[in-house]
């Protein structure tokens, strides 16, 4: 695909957000310089400042939190389906390869990644994996059933409210009245339809159909 899944507003952050009280500093971003004080780490000291007041100077940085982002993946084509087979296993699978592709998005962007799905694991359960890596993504990805899974209906209702410092994507086969009030109840959310044809809510953000298919 040349296309990027991951919502270009959501592109558009750093990944990173500055906050009042936080056990982490960052490097990139800083406030200012102070005066070297014992103990305080070489690589901290501003050799331009220093130069310029004739003594060490430190670089103060901000305490900051990554960003969060929650990718919800629906595997059910049909809203008529129920739950036990998968009427369009190729479109299925056309969905966890977007999927694949908004992770890779969004840990390039610095997002910390929260993953579920609908689709069941060998246990029986659907996917949830928290801040997960590419790697591990493709694994669990791998392992998923494609014809078994939670209903959506049922597997959307688990994530109504997403915390309000995570960003949230669905990506979907189809959009139903169910995924359009998803979205009404998560402001800062995005829905991706991969189905062509089948925003039926009229919700979806991006829409990402598979390419055509070939009988030959």
């Amino acid at each position: 695909h040349t296309e990027t899944v991951l919502p270009e507003r959501m592109r558009r952050q750093t990944g990173e957000m500055l906050v009042r009280n936080s056990l982490v500093t960052d490097p990139f971003f800083t406030s200012g310089v102070r005066c070297y004080e014992q103990g305080d780490p070489m690589k901290r000291i501003h050799w331009n400042a220093s130069a310029h007041m004739q003594e060490l100077m430190v670089r103060l940085e901000e305490k900051t939190a990554r960003r969060c982002i929650l990718i919800i993946l629906n595997l059910q084509t049909d809203p008529e389906e129920i739950g036990i087979s998968t009427a369009d296993e190729p479109l299925a699978e056309h969905t966890i390869r977007l999927c694949v592709q908004c992770i890779e998005e969004a840990v390039n962007e610095g997002y910390s990644v929260t993953l579920c799905s609908c689709g069941l694991t060998p246990k029986g359960e659907p996917l949830l994996m928290n801040d997960t890596s590419l790697l591990s993504a493709l694994y669990a990805l791998a392992e998923i059933s494609v014809t078994e899974y939670m209903p959506s209906r049922q597997f959307i209702k688990e994530y109504s409210i997403i915390p309000p410092d995570t960003s949230a994507v669905l990506i979907t086969p189809y959009t139903d009245d169910a995924a359009m009030l998803w979205k009404r109840q998560n402001h800062d959310s995005s829905v991706v339809v991969s189905g062509k044809g089948k925003d039926y809510a009229g919700i979806a953000d991006i829409i990402l159909p598979e390419p055509e298919r070939s009988d030959v």
